[in-house]
């Protein structure tokens, strides 16, 4: 381009000196002119005519001559003139393709553009609405596209889920709180038919003819032996323990009061069995005040000495420990009697009917513990039995030390 304008600079240059030396050339030839026609009126014809004649030719020459290389020189102009409009428009047609294609590579990069702000959040968003549709209403917050539109449609959507979730999530707790008000009315409900049961137990206890049959031959045979001493202290063994299984059936009592009671058991016991039967009595006093249901440990040993101990000829040991381990009491009965099988364990675990393998004593057996312990502590984990036909059984029972 640059060569061009210098060429055309150039041609400028030569035409102007080639007008200007026409436009001369035109002068001497009208002034010379004008004199061969003032001679030629003047003079006769001769040498003076002839000569300016001549003269007015070879202008005439100069001027063709001149007018010829003005002529060339249009060409010339004109031949590079279209040339230079030839690149120019090649130049145009280079540039109107890169134009072309940048608008090109612009309506691909805008169509991905769109296809991203608008096409795949309106797919986000009628997935998320068919989940919904599903029930599934634990989707992920869609964000927004930065387009109005579709915002305004999104945060009306996410608000409508959010709304769904939480009308879902308290109705769920206005059913948990039905059902555990449901749960606990039943609860209370059994809790009070077996603490009506565990009464009618302990007044047919009273008059339990194997018990009072054998505590009146025992203390007709103490009296016949002794001076009454251990007669007056069997007596009031068996009314305190008849007293705190009637007072304390519905309350709540503690460990220390419940070994209490157990040792006036086993003072009656004793009496009776002699040396047939040990009682053995270890209890920690970091569980003394544990609280639990009144009269729980007392049946736990007598089933141990009637089920356990009291069929086996050369006797046996009861033990009774009570232990802190972590954050629970556990207190195990321990007998060296006949034991059970796996299918008498299991029996003893599930059964509900608070009747069966009932005591002597209070007429409560162990389900009734089991029971009375479950409801309680709302706990169904509160007794482990682990026992070997011929060697025994023990009984853990897992008391909360909160109570």
């Amino acid at each position: 381009m640059q060569n061009i304008g210098l060429q055309k600079v150039n041609n400028s240059m030569e035409e102007e000196m080639l007008i200007k030396n026409i436009g001369n050339t035109l002068d001497s030839y009208k002034e010379v002119s004008n004199d061969s026609i003032l001679n030629f009126y003047i003079y006769d014809r001769g040498e003076i005519f002839y000569s300016k004649l001549k003269e007015t030719r070879d202008i005439t020459n100069f001027i063709v001559e001149y007018t010829n290389d003005l002529q060339n020189e249009y060409l010339k102009y004109s031949e590079e003139l279209s040339k230079s409009i030839t690149e120019s428009n090649k130049i145009q047609n280079k540039i109107i393709l890169v134009i072309l294609g940048f608008m090109v590579l612009s309506g691909v990069y805008f169509a991905v553009s769109i296809e991203k702000g608008v096409t795949k959040p309106l797919n986000q968003l009628t997935e998320s609405a068919y989940k919904v549709a599903t029930g599934e209403f634990n989707i992920p917050e869609l964000k927004n596209s930065n387009i109005y539109e579709l915002d305004v449609v999104t945060m009306g959507f996410n608000t409508m889920v959010d709304e769904i979730h939480k009308f879902i999530n308290k109705m769920k707790e206005k059913a948990d709180i039905e059902k555990k008000l449901g749960e606990e009315e039943l609860k209370n409900l059994m809790a009070q038919n077996m603490l009506k049961e565990s009464r009618l137990k302990m007044l047919q206890s009273q008059i339990n003819p194997h018990f009072l049959f054998n505590t009146l031959n025992i203390i007709v045979i103490t009296a016949m032996e002794e001076e009454a001493e251990n007669t007056e202290k069997m007596i009031n063994s068996l009314a305190e323990l008849l007293r705190y299984s009637l007072n304390t059936i519905d309350h709540v009592t503690t460990v220390e009061k419940e070994i209490d009671i157990i040792k006036q058991y086993i003072y009656i016991q004793e009496c009776r069995f002699g040396d047939r039967v040990k009682f053995n009595v270890d209890i920690d006093k970091s569980v003394l005040k544990v609280k639990l249901p009144g009269m729980i440990l007392q049946p736990m040993v007598e089933n141990a000495l009637i089920h356990g101990i009291e069929n086996k000829e050369e006797g046996g040991v009861i033990e009774v420990t009570a232990r802190r381990i972590r954050d629970n009491c556990i207190v195990k009965i321990k007998d060296s009697g006949i034991g059970m099988t796996k299918e008498q364990i299991e029996k003893i675990l599930k059964e509900n009917d608070v009747s069966k393998t009932k005591g002597h004593t209070t007429g409560l057996g162990v389900s009734n513990v089991i029971s009375r312990l479950r409801l309680y502590f709302d706990n169904e984990d509160v007794i482990n039995i682990f026992s070997e036909i011929g060697k025994g059984t023990e009984i853990n029972l897992k008391i909360p030390m909160g109570g």
